[in-house]
């Protein structure tokens, strides 16, 4: 019994043992992201549709970067017509810098937050 009971153990701390790997490490893409985030808030003029408007907006954009890092194709999900085709203008002219290489078929999700003037 005592040997069954041993045979177990082993079995248990070879199989944790197995799939733990101390040398590898997470790296989030959350830092990267936000780094794109501000640099695109910092390209954009707060739009003339929110002007008219009462307060501030969050606006969600789906973009991806060509080969000199400039925006290509921005896909801008807002009811607001106005706002849309305002922010669309303002991205297809805005270049980012990237440590990273990026690849055509990436697309990139970017969170703008807009506040009242």
């Amino acid at each position: 019994m005592k040997t069954l009971l041993c045979s177990w153990m082993l079995i248990g701390l070879a199989t944790v043992a197995a799939f733990a790997n101390p040398g590898t490490k997470k790296q989030s893409k959350a830092k990267p992201q936000a780094n794109l985030e501000q640099q695109l808030a910092s390209q954009l003029t707060y739009p003339e549709a929110l002007r008219e408007g009462k307060g501030g907006s969050v606006v969600v954009v789906q973009f991806r970067l060509a080969d000199d890092n400039s925006v290509l194709a921005p896909t801008v999900f807002t009811a607001n017509e106005k706002l849309k085709n305002d922010l669309t203008r303002q991205l297809l002219n805005a270049k980012l810098t990237t440590n990273e290489i990026s690849r055509a078929d990436e697309v990139h999700t970017a969170r703008l937050h807009f506040k009242a003037e």
